[in-house]
């Protein structure tokens, strides 16, 4: 009895310690409101054996979006039997990039030997303070 009197009581300090630590905070009034949104577009270029992709991720919406990586979160999807599947993540920095209501950012992508198909890209992040999910995706586009 005594011993699991002394393990009750140091999960006790333990829970305790954490809730000192860790303090729940409620949503500011101004961001109860926040409507986050992407708007993405994607320009191809076709060479020989290569495809140059600019893709330009706007934030439309509201308030301040965060996105995974330098890369912006993007992924490069290809219809296959009528369902899109991943079909290429740039490699990038593991940062996170936020982006202000109305700011762009862009990205260039040069990929060699892309199968023909058809594609879209789609870029996901969230809103700074409530986190929100924030996705936007391309129109399609055939390669090459």
């Amino acid at each position: 009895m005594g011993y699991a009197l002394g393990k009750l009581k140091n999960l006790d300090k333990k829970f305790k310690e954490f809730a000192r630590r860790f303090t729940a905070k409620t949503v500011p009034p101004e961001a109860r409101n926040e409507n986050p949104a992407l708007e993405l577009s994607v320009e191809k270029r076709v060479f020989k054996n290569q495809v140059t992709l600019s893709i330009k991720v706007k934030n439309t919406g509201s308030c301040s979006i965060v996105l995974p990586n330098a890369a912006l979160g993007l992924v490069i999807e290809k219809k296959v039997n009528g369902e899109w599947v991943p079909y290429y993540r740039p490699v990038s920095a593991q940062v996170l990039i936020t982006i202000e209501p109305g700011e762009s950012r862009e990205i260039s992508l040069r990929i060699v030997k892309l199968e023909e198909g058809v594609y879209r890209a789609t870029v996901s992040g969230w809103s700074k303070i409530t986190l929100k999910q924030a996705t936007a995706t391309s129109t399609e586009f055939e390669m090459p």
